[in-house]
């Protein structure tokens, strides 16, 4: 909906010029130097604070606000950056936690485009690279250097992350200063929920679940997804991507140490470094892998007001005190009463049913002992 707005603009018109080096003295005396009454009529203007970008409209009447967000986003966040600096600001809890999520998937997807870092060969112990590399150690693509990480003979500098660097860079450039490893520290909820909360306040709410092993048919986009040796501790982390047609993915940077120049070499190569791969269930996800699952939710447990009104009604016809559950999906029972289209009071009840990964609450309403019928939304 757009509101439209109508202003009383006072439009003064003035000329300004400075005071010309080559003849200072004659400058009181200038034409083209406003008068001490003009002068003191601008200084007691009225400023003219309600004008901004959602305010202004361009000879199509459409707002700078509404115009700018659309044509030229780069340019309108670059100029808008003082009215709001935090991009978090009156989310509610589900919608920050998915924005938190969509900045991590848009990283991933960026670090495995092969396409994004064709990298020169620049001279002795410098290659070429056709996409990120694997470099053991690493926790930063941006850092041409040998693989930092112990027991590696690969002595080649190299733009690469090894899988813990991979999951770092993601939540860094996401906002969330997360330890750099290892694989076994990222994967725990108590570290991720207090670096999540650390660096963005307003996710105060998130809570962030160690799932363990359960089916691929649960996995949602942004679940940390790792691997456990026969100690339980994980050896390799990656990400959960999932398309609109249901399609997994894991994100993640596979490689080795490096313990010959064959293995070095590899590691450079496309089979190996930050990369998307539609992993077998049967192979990485069957009962002979030790995997789990950590993934970040928001709590949304306590009392909320749920407010219904019939298709094209101005008003609500009926307000429901809802009392969320704190597991991810629960079935409750609710109950209100309001008053009808024809000012008659009507109690109503229903048995709903919450999902917190999809934040999508269903169920059926009862008046009386008719069906009303069947609600879904988000």
């Amino acid at each position: 909906m757009r509101t439209s707005f109508i202003f009383s603009v006072l439009l003064l018109l003035f000329i300004f010029s400075c005071s010309k080096d080559e003849n200072k003295d004659a400058a009181i005396d200038d034409p083209e130097v406003l008068s001490n009454s003009d002068n003191e009529s601008l200084e007691n203007a009225t400023e003219a604070n309600s004008f901004d970008f959602s305010t202004v409209i361009l000879p199509n009447e459409i707002t700078i606000d509404e115009y700018m967000k659309e044509i030229d986003s780069l340019f309108y966040n670059e100029w808008n950056k003082s009215t709001k600096s935090d991009p978090y600001e009156n989310l509610g809890p589900q919608d920050a936690k998915n924005l938190l999520i969509a900045r991590i998937t848009m990283v991933a997807l960026n670090l495995t485009n092969r396409s994004k870092y064709q990298i020169p060969n620049e001279g002795a112990e410098k290659p070429e690279q056709n996409g990120l590399a694997y470099s053991w150690g690493s926790k930063d693509f941006k850092i041409r250097q040998s693989p930092p990480g112990l027991g590696t003979v690969c002595m080649e500098k190299i733009y690469g992350l090894d899988c813990a660097g991979f999951v770092s860079q993601l939540f860094k450039n996401a906002g969330v200063s997360l330890i750099g490893g290892p694989a076994d520290s990222q994967r725990k909820a108590s570290i991720l929920q207090k670096a999540i909360n650390s660096s963005i306040p307003v996710l105060k709410k998130v809570k962030v679940e160690e799932l363990g092993k359960i089916p691929t048919s649960k996995f949602v986009t942004g679940d940390i997804v790792y691997w456990m040796n026969d100690k339980n501790i994980a050896t390799h982390i990656g990400i959960v991507l999932k398309d609109i047609n249901g399609s997994l993915a894991v994100f993640q940077s596979n490689g080795v140490p490096g313990s010959n120049s064959t293995e070095c070499f590899k590691n450079r190569s496309t089979s190996r470094g930050p990369r998307r791969l539609q992993l077998s269930d049967t192979y990485w996800f069957g009962s002979s892998k030790s995997y789990g699952i950590t993934r970040i939710n928001m709590d949304i447990s306590g009392k909320w007001n749920l407010f219904l009104k019939c298709k094209d009604e101005t008003f609500d016809a009926i307000t429901f005190s809802l009392d969320f559950p704190t597991t991810n999906s629960n079935t409750f029972n609710i109950s209100g009463v309001g008053i009808d289209y024809d000012d008659k009071s009507f109690t109503c009840t229903g048995s709903l049913t919450y999902d917190n990964a999809s934040n999508i609450l269903s169920g059926i309403l009862h008046q009386a002992l008719n069906s009303i019928g069947t609600i879904a939304f988000q």
